[in-house]
C-alpha cells in the first residue's frame, strides 16, 4: 500500500539507505525518500527566495556631460537603466553597492575621435576607490590603427572586484585619451559572491 511523504523545509544532511543484505521494509524505503523530499523542498524554497539567482545588480549608460569639449576625459555621468535595491548613484559617475562581496564588472565604452594621430590610444578604467587612497582597478586600453576619423572603437572592461566596505569602496568610471563617448556605452555590476 502506498503512503504520502510529507516534505519538511530542511536540508537533510545524510541520506540513509538500507545496507546490503538488510531486509527491506516500508520504513527502510521511506527513510531515504523522506530525506530527498526534504532537500527538494528546501532547495525549492531557496530558489523561490532568489538565493541562487544572480540578476544584474545595476546597469547604467555612460555619457560625457560635455561631449564636444571634454575630448573623452570627462566629466562623465551614469544614467540608470536597471537598478536593484541597494545600489546608489553617488555624484555623477560613482556607484555604491549594497553589501560587501565580489562583484562582476562589465563595461563597454565606445569612443570616436576627430584626431588623425595614428595609432591613437583610448583607455577606460573602472576603479573601486577604497576611500583610503588605495584603489583597485579593472582597465583596458584600445588602439585605433588608422588616421581615419569618425571610427567607433570599443573598449570592453570585464573583471571581478572585491568590495570589503560598501560605505567606502565606491565604483567609478574613468576614461582617458582623445575622443568622444558614444551614447551606447554602458556598465553593469553584478554581485557574484
Amino acid at each position: 500500500m502506498t503512503i504520502n511523504i510529507t516534505d519538511v523545509d530542511t536540508f537533510t544532511a545524510t541520506i540513509v539507505a538500507p545496507a546490503d543484505g538488510e531486509a527491506i521494509t516500508s520504513a527502510s524505503d521511506v527513510q531515504p525518500l523522506q530525506g530527498l523530499a526534504n532537500r527538494t523542498k528546501n532547495l525549492n524554497t531557496r530558489l523561490t527566495a532568489d538565493e541562487l539567482k544572480t540578476p544584474i545588480g545595476a546597469k547604467y549608460t555612460i555619457t560625457a556631460t560635455d561631449p564636444d569639449g571634454s575630448f573623452g576625459n570627462g566629466p562623465f555621468n551614469l544614467t540608470a537603466v536597471t537598478v536593484n535595491a541597494g545600489y546608489t548613484l553617488v555624484g555623477g559617475n560613482t556607484i555604491q553597492v549594497p553589501t560587501a562581496g565580489r562583484y562582476l564588472i562589465n563595461a563597454m565604452v565606445k569612443r570616436e575621435s576627430t584626431s588623425v594621430t595614428n595609432p591613437l590610444q583610448f583607455g577606460a578604467f573602472v576603479i573601486v576607490d577604497t576611500g583610503t587612497g588605495a584603489s583597485k582597478k579593472v582597465e583596458n586600453y584600445t588602439y585605433r590603427w588608422s588616421a581615419t576619423t569618425g571610427l567607433k572603437i570599443s573598449s570592453p572592461i570585464n573583471g571581478i572586484v572585491l568590495v570589503t566596505d560598501p560605505a567606502t569602496d565606491l565604483i567609478s568610471v574613468t576614461i582617458i585619451g582623445g575622443g568622444g563617448i558614444s551614447d551606447d556605452s554602458e556598465i553593469s555590476i553584478t554581485r557574484i559572491a
